[in-house]
């Protein structure tokens, strides 16, 4: 590191504590997830991932249909191999270890703190070499702090995030360091590689490629941004993506030209390589106006020339409107950073993320401004930042990718600060960053689980019990909330009508149909019955499901009147609110109420959380 002893000893001692407290951080939720020796995972997409893998050791090809979820036709997944290779391997070291619970549930318990660490060793290595050791370090620090790194890294989290955020922590520590000129030019290539296989994890990874895409096109673009052999550079990039996701497309799909737009496969693919065709044009001395001008051409007229392309893209582009209309309706990873579901509020924003993300723009703007740092660097990490700053304005779920760039924004700008004001020293620029620490220590997730949350949870294991104990699963399926569906597939040998998994989106939609139906609509409420195979039907408590309806359904009917706080007349003549608060349908046979009880609204009289009805007949 070219430091004294005693500094290089200082730093790595502070690098030890730091260490220490990210695994700390990570494991406080592990009391939550273990009681008595018994695993309690709470995390909906981590039980789903569970149910998938079980499906996947007895799948004799792949992909495969899951038939429990969205019975009977069942749904065919789109989740990709990588993390399950990961829980695959870390599962026999974890039970070796004395961590409990079934298959994959013991490296369920361990995987989220496991590949947070290691995300946590690229990052201190990557600012290192890129900032220098104290800077670096501090960088680290604020990274591995920041909120939506400790909740998809936590003990019981199971979620593909943690993966992909560490692909992509390796792909921008291989990229950013290279246009700075501070590693050589086999990051180049490497770095693509990082970066399709985070692809592969998950198609959410697209959108960092596609920041990567303007960045190069801008500087090639742009005369006094131009660099010589920049673009063989990021020509070997784009090769690296190219062949890892060619890789990724042989062990994912039963078809080379598969087009979906939620898995990796050829609509992943073809804008990356009409990228690299003007990449590769520029490298051979095409003029960048130009070859931009004729990839673009290229790219057009092959939607245009390849029988059915067009129709393809446009039909997964009505697709995920159509997912995304469900997504941002009624899950709330989904919405906007600021958005509560009911309103706007800064100080969600702020417990969300960190109250520094307010500041973020100035330092953003000091870190541009200075003109020691090299011009490609500073170029690629103000896009990469600005860009992500956006996706996680727009979508909480993306706030992690915002997590890379913003520790590295506030160092250099910190540092720009100080020395642009002449305070005396620039160390003082590196207390301020540090001093960022704090207010993420003090809005860190905390691991105790609110008093509702654990009651829903006792009780969504009371109704998986009950189901259990009752014969004919294999016959039959259960309809209940969506958001129930992941849990009753983990904790009951049931199917379900619908779960929180997009491609079973009709599942989804059949569940709403039937709760919301009118008594005018109650022979389409009993046809969902009879299609779908459903012999139990739970009436849960939450009635939230009536302030998306709409949006999710689409249509005019509205259930819940935002100006008076108020339950339309729509809702109070649903199906549902006669399940819940009626006399029921004589069709439907109540059959078991939940021993635990919760009011709906304040005042209100306590209910079962929830009850059990059988379709007659069946």
């Amino acid at each position: 590191m070219g430091m004294p002893r005693s500094e290089r000893v200082l730093f790595l001692v502070l690098a030890g504590v730091l260490l220490v407290a990210a695994v700390a951080v990570r494991v406080r939720s592990y009391s939550e997830c273990v009681v008595a020796g018994e695993v309690r995972l709470t995390d909906l997409d981590t039980m789903r991932r569970l149910v998938r893998l079980e499906a996947s050791d007895r799948a004799e090809s792949y992909p495969f249909v899951e038939v429990r979820d969205g019975f009977p036709q069942g749904t065919v997944s789109h989740w990709t191999r990588p993390l399950d290779v990961v829980l695959r391997v870390l599962d026999p070291v974890a039970r070796a270890l004395g961590f409990p619970g079934t298959r994959y549930e013991s490296a369920v318990l361990v995987v989220g703190p496991f590949l947070g660490v290691l995300g946590l060793l690229v990052y201190l290595a990557g600012a290192v070499r890129w900032l220098g050791a104290m800077p670096g370090l501090l960088a680290a620090s604020f990274y591995t702090l920041l909120p939506p790194l400790c909740a998809s890294t936590a003990a019981g989290n199971g979620d593909h995030q943690s993966l992909q955020h560490l692909l992509l922590s390796v792909f921008v520590w291989l990229w950013l360091p290279e246009l700075a000129g501070k590693i050589g030019r086999w990051a180049a290539p490497a770095s693509g590689a990082a970066l399709g296989a985070a692809i592969w994890v998950s198609s959410e990874s697209l959108s960092v490629a596609f920041i990567w895409v303007l960045a190069t096109a801008v500087m090639q673009l742009v005369p006094r941004w131009r660099e010589p052999n920049r673009a063989a550079l990021e020509l070997s990039r784009s090769l690296g993506l190219l062949v890892t996701l060619g890789v990724a497309v042989a062990c994912e799909q039963d078809r080379w030209f598969a087009f979906e737009w939620d898995k990796v496969s050829c609509f992943q693919i073809y804008p990356l390589a009409v990228h690299a065709a003007f990449l590769a044009a520029v490298a051979f001395r095409c003029k960048p106006v130009w070859a931009a001008a004729g990839a673009l051409a290229v790219g057009l007229l092959g939607l245009w020339a390849v029988p059915g392309l067009s129709v393809l893209l446009g039909g997964e582009l009505d697709r995920f409107a159509e997912v995304n209309r469900w997504l941002q309706g009624a899950v709330s990873e989904f919405r906007g950073l600021f958005d509560t579901g009911n309103g706007w509020s800064a100080w969600e924003g702020g417990r969300r993320f960190t109250p520094w993300f307010f500041v973020a723009p100035l330092l953003g703007v000091a870190m541009v401004r200075d003109s020691t740092r090299p011009l490609p660097a500073r170029v690629g990490l103000g896009l990469l930042g600005l860009s992500t700053l956006g996706l996680a304005l727009h979508e909480v779920k993306l706030g992690h990718l915002f997590a890379i760039p913003l520790p590295l924004i506030t160092v250099l700008g910190a540092q720009r600060l100080a020395a642009g004001r002449r305070w005396g020293r620039p160390e003082l620029g590196y207390l301020f960053a540090a001093a960022l620490v704090v207010p993420c220590l003090v809005l860190l997730p905390d691991a105790k689980r609110s008093p509702v949350l654990s009651v829903s949870d006792e009780a969504q294991r009371e109704l998986a019990r009950y189901l259990a104990a009752r014969p004919g699963a294999e016959r039959g399926s259960v309809l209940a909330p969506w958001d129930l569906g992941a849990s009753l597939l983990y904790r009951s040998p049931w199917p379900v009508v619908a779960s929180g998994y997009h491609r079973n989106l009709a599942g989804i939609h059949d569940a709403y149909r039937f709760y919301l139906a009118q008594p005018e609509e109650d022979e389409a409420a009993r046809e969902i019955l009879e299609r779908r195979k459903v012999r139990f039907v739970v009436a849960w408590y939450d009635r939230s499901f009536f302030t998306n309806a709409s949006r999710v359904l689409g249509g005019a009917r509205a259930y819940f009147d935002r100006a008076t706080a108020r339950f339309t007349e729509s809702a109070t003549r649903s199906l549902f609110w006669r399940l819940r608060f009626g006399p029921g349908v004589p069709w439907l046979r109540r059959c078991y109420q939940s021993e635990i009880e919760v009011s709906s609204a304040r005042g209100q009289k306590p209910l079962p959380i929830f009850t059990v009805f059988e379709v007659r007949g069946r």
